[in-house]
Parts: structure tokens; sequence; C-alpha cells
């Protein structure tokens, strides 16, 4: 089963987004005045989350109950205009969140290598070519234990195979580099965003730099 964040009102409890991408949801926190952040609001429905399939548009008709932890209708003299339009900026910007994310995510999977502190190792690998680029002795090869295996495994000197090991870090720092700058610009455009023009100039340039660096 998914698990749910929402954001809701300060004030009134009344659910402004809903979403299971977690981190959407603190970002949105971040950037959002006067709301809180409620984590696994699921954690109560055992038979289902109805929440999870209704129309946005019905997020403030449900009022988060923090002592029960879980959702009921709101009041009608609580609802009003100023929260629905805050829901549904919220919701835009929970989405934007997630696009940005996910698709960056998806750049950086070359860079991953799914295997637990195998970046521990890429460094300490980089670090051990650096430190045999500066001696530049064969002889002394024994002495970087990291470089010493890579180059026995591929048949290459020490200095190929420092060669190429920094290649390929180098590599892989360009497409972090890239979308570092890529987070960085349109995380904060959809967080300054004040309403739904803005989001969706700001999610325009996202797709068209993404298009253009060929990356995302």
């Amino acid at each position: 089963m998914a698990i749910y964040s929402a954001l809701v009102d300060t004030a009134s409890g009344v659910l402004l987004t809903l979403s299971d991408h977690v981190s959407a949801i603190v970002l949105l926190h971040e950037c959002t005045p006067e709301s809180n952040h409620a984590t696994y609001v699921n954690s109560k429905y055992t038979s289902g989350f109805p929440l999870a399939t209704i129309d946005p548009n019905e997020y403030p008709q449900w009022t988060w109950d923090r002592s029960m932890r879980m959702f009921g209708p709101t009041r009608s003299d609580v609802l009003n205009d100023d929260l629905r339009q805050r829901s549904h900026l919220a919701t835009e910007k929970s989405l934007a969140f997630s696009t940005i994310m996910y698709s960056i995510g998806r750049a950086r999977y070359p860079v991953r290598s799914g295997i637990e502190f195998q970046g521990d190792i890429y460094r300490l690998k980089k670090e051990e070519a650096l430190a045999f680029k500066k001696i530049g002795d064969e002889s002394r090869l024994s002495e970087f234990p990291f470089l010493l295996q890579y180059a026995d495994f591929s048949g290459l000197s020490g200095e190929a195979a420092a060669d190429e090991i920094l290649l390929k870090a180098k590599l892989d720092e360009q497409i972090l580099l890239k979308t570092e700058g890529l987070r960085l610009v349109y995380l904060n455009k959809i967080k300054a965003a004040q309403n739904s023009s803005d989001i969706a100039s700001a999610m325009d340039a996202f797709r068209r730099e993404r298009v253009i660096n060929a990356l995302i």
C-alpha cells in the first residue's frame, strides 16, 4: 500500500493537497506559509484510502483530525475561497515538484550503481587515481589497492587505469553538474510561484531545457 503525505492548513486542518511522493510534500511545506506536513495519513485506513482517488478540487472539503489521524468533512463555516485557491496552487506545485524530481532522477540513473557503498568505492578509486597520477611511478602501484585491482582486472598499466577511472568520474560529474543546475533553478522557480501561470511558465522552460540538454 502506498504511503500518503498531506499538506494541511495550520489553523483549520483543512486538506490542501495529498501525495504519495513524500519529497514533494516536504518541499511544498517549505514554501507554503501557515501549513503543516501530515505524514502517513492513510495509516488508519485499513480497507482502502478513498481520498487517494477523489478529484483534487475536493481536497478542501476534508479536514485532518490530528488526534484521530483520519479525515472528516470540513465544516461549512470553515471552507472558503482562500482555502480553495491555496489548495489548487499547492496541488499544482506538488505535481510540478514530482515531475522535476522524477525527471532528474531518471537522468541520474547512469551514475547510480545500485550496490550499497559503491559510491564510496568510486570516490576512493578516483582519489587513488589522482594521487597516482601525481607520482607517475608504476613501481609504486601496489600502494593504491583499488587502482591496482582495476589495472589487473582490465589489463592496463597503472597510468592507463588511472586515466580510465578519471574519465569515467568526469563523465558522471558532468551529468550530476547539469542535473544539479536544473534542480536548483526549477525547484526554486516552483517554490516561488504565486499562481498557475508562474508554474506553467516554469514547467514549459524546464521541458525545453530538458530537450536541449538531452538529459532527461
